[in-house]
């Protein structure tokens, strides 16, 4: 009993060091080891202290527990890896929102080595009691409103960064159809927890992410150790197929004569496939097929007006307008 005292004044647990950007520079705290006292170990000494009548002062076993992550460690983290950046409409005040606060919960992520980041589980369910609010999103190849909308958004900017940083894709998914703020093939969509990005931190150092969102739009840097500082990294995708749209035409004999009406609109389908380039010294050194990705044709629906117009009723309301 006594030694269970001593150890819940000693015992603590490790402390890791942290690290934030602040004002373009960082910022790093230290690393404090945890201290645990070998309580049996210690009953022991004092046992076999008392049997040889022993009264000398008990230099009690403390095993000293190391942080996982250190302050040298986080000391390498001086080079920007990889950045990217998206635009969006910051009049729709719900997405905006939406961006806004995603990105804020991704901002400040460290990742060790070997470990893999998922986004889901750092957002967390896309609730309104977290805050999020009703946006589009897209279902079955249509735009509806829905709980979280644009958080996608943030995950095609996340996603690219991790590209341009030479990440190892885990896991992405795009977009039944076309994203307007990021090219064919580099969109990255995730949904509930069952569709989600993931990378894996492929470097020998942690790496840090910094989110931020100005203006209209939300930016991704991904920090570490460059291990050569000669490489750079493309992206590149190639339109494999292209399907045009059919667009249906109803005659309404509702509507004037010369009056049409974009009642669905019409997008083409693509196959296409990306690439991560690697190059060294400008030259190109490897290329690594990434993805084939289909994006499904949505055809349209016209209506064009075939009500005949009362020209005689017309002009008498010309001129009408006219003495008037």
């Amino acid at each position: 009993k006594t030694i269970d005292a001593i150890a819940e004044k000693i015992n603590r647990s490790p402390i890791d060091a942290t690290i934030r950007l602040k004002s373009g520079k960082f910022v790093v705290t230290s690393d404090i080891p945890g201290l645990k006292l070998q309580n049996n170990n210690a009953v022991e000494i004092i046992k076999k202290k008392i049997e040889n009548y022993d009264i000398s002062k008990i230099e009690l076993p403390i095993e000293i527990i190391e942080s996982e992550i250190k302050k040298s460690d986080l000391e390498n983290i001086t080079e920007k890896l990889g950045e990217y950046t998206t635009r969006f409409d910051a009049t729709n005040t719900s997405r905006t929102y939406n961006i806004a606060l995603a990105t804020k919960s991704v901002t400040d992520v460290l990742i060790k080595p070997g470990e893999i980041f998922s986004l889901n589980k750092i957002i967390g369910p896309r609730l309104a009691e977290k805050g999020y609010k009703i946006a589009k999103v897209i279902i079955n190849n249509e735009y509806v409103d829905g709980i979280g909308g644009g958080l996608c958004q943030v995950s095609t900017t996340l996603y690219n960064a991790a590209l341009l940083s030479n990440m190892k894709i885990i896991e992405r998914k795009n977009h039944s159809m076309p994203s307007d703020y990021v090219a064919l093939g580099r969109d990255a969509t995730i949904s509930g927890d069952y569709i989600d990005m993931k990378f894996e931190n492929n470097s020998n150092h942690p790496i840090y992410i910094y989110g931020e969102v100005k203006g209209n739009k939300v930016m991704f840097s991904i920090y570490g150790k460059k291990e050569n500082p000669n490489r750079s990294i493309e992206i590149r995708t190639s339109v494999l197929k292209k399907i045009e749209p059919q667009i249906k035409v109803i005659h309404d004999d509702t509507l004037p004569v010369g009056t049409e009406i974009i009642e669905k609109k019409a997008r083409a389908g693509y196959v296409v496939k990306s690439y991560r380039v690697v190059l060294e010294n400008g030259k190109e050194v490897f290329v690594e097929p990434l993805y084939t990705d289909t994006y499904r044709v949505s055809d349209g629906v016209k209506r064009i007006g075939i009500k005949p117009v009362d020209i005689v009723q017309d002009a008498e309301d010309l001129s009408l307008e006219i003495i008037n």
